[in-house]
């Protein structure tokens, strides 16, 4: 995602004297991809490309499955959030391009992989991200998937291949999903179909048997359950999942963490969705998704910024839960919630909605 032009005379973070004649003679424009507001994390995408190619040298020093020596390719050194979009998936494929040369079997050559994997699916390009994160388990070492030698970079491979697979409606057949398989038939019985939903729900066990309760890819692979559960329409189950993981989350990662954002998000979200089942109490659950909505719009506009995909998601979410034409008016919501979305900074060209 692009962002809006940026005033004349701000400058790349990167590199404010070397790159001004050079990059502006080709035409590229200062973007942002993270969290970054104000002036602050502009950037030329060729500048912040190279600067991860220059810090690759000291990824080498440190074990590929550690998630600290790969940071360059995914974060931010300013805000310390992901980057997402156009900046990520470019990220991922100048990994992948100066990795790929190694040999099978080379752990930096497969954590390459991951890191396109992940920078597609970020760009929202997941037929292309399905490719890769098929091809990466296909060539992984297991024997079974518990005991894989990669646990960290497996788990967080098949956690995308099940997001990618829910978003497609596609299921997965490849021999290593397949050893997948063979451990979630022994948990479940009869013979249920390894969807993306089937896929998250027995990885999130393997990430707590390998990584721990607290690692931090286990609450990303709680918030991707959720969302499978919300986008499948399993709205009661993910609202008393999300709500259970929700708590784990903020105490392991924090309230400003962009996964807990993202998981309060949800939760409105899968509030929002139960009032279409029926029931007497569907205003009232409208009117808790509201404030939920409210809430996290706050939270994740402090975080993130106003124009970060985020927080132009929920804003998109809440917008549709005023569209609702229910027997309600606007007189039913508390004066403090209009109060709250008043003083959220909005977007430029974005209008108020909630009047």
């Amino acid at each position: 995602m692009w962002p809006r032009a940026f005033r004349r005379g701000q400058a790349c973070f990167i590199n404010r004297h070397m790159c001004h004649e050079t990059r502006s003679k080709y035409g590229e424009r200062l973007m942002r991809g993270c969290s970054c507001t104000g002036t602050t994390g502009l950037a030329h995408l060729t500048c912040v490309m190279t600067q991860a190619t220059l810090g690759t040298a000291s990824t080498w020093v440190k074990a590929s499955n550690e998630p600290d020596g790969w940071t360059q390719w995914n974060t931010c050194r300013l805000c310390g959030q992901e980057y997402h979009g156009t900046v990520r998936c470019a990220l991922g494929w100048q990994c992948w391009f100066i990795n790929s040369a190694r040999k099978a079997g080379d752990e930096y050559l497969y954590r390459a992989m991951l890191e396109l994997g992940i920078g597609l699916v970020a760009a929202s390009r997941h037929e292309e991200a399905f490719g890769v994160l098929e091809t990466l388990l296909s060539q992984l070492p297991f024997r079974k998937f518990h005991e894989t030698i990669h646990p960290r970079l497996s788990c967080e491979a098949v956690m995308y291949l099940a997001t990618v697979c829910n978003k497609l409606g596609w299921e997965s057949s490849m021999v290593n999903v397949n050893k997948l398989r063979a451990n979630f038939l022994s948990l479940v019985p009869g013979r249920p179909r390894l969807s993306g939903l089937n896929m998250l729900r027995v990885i999130i066990g393997k990430v707590f048997i390998n990584l721990g309760e607290d690692d931090e890819l286990r609450h990303r692979c709680a918030l991707e359950l959720g969302v499978c559960m919300v986008d499948q329409n399993l709205v009661a189950e993910a609202s008393r999942f999300l709500g259970k993981a929700g708590h784990a989350t903020v105490r392991a990662l924090g309230e400003e963490h962009a996964i807990c954002i993202e998981m309060h998000w949800r939760i409105a979200q899968s509030i929002y969705k139960r009032h279409f089942f029926g029931g007497n109490d569907y205003r009232d659950l409208l009117m808790a998704s509201i404030k939920g909505h409210t809430a996290v719009l706050d939270q994740s506009t402090k975080a993130h910024g106003v124009e970060h995909p985020t927080t132009l998601a929920i804003r998109a979410s809440l917008k549709l839960c005023f569209e609702e034409q229910l027997d309600w008016t606007l007189d039913d919501i508390p004066r403090r919630v209009f109060e709250a979305l008043d003083e959220i900074p909005r977007p430029p060209g974005h209008k108020v909605f909630w009047r």
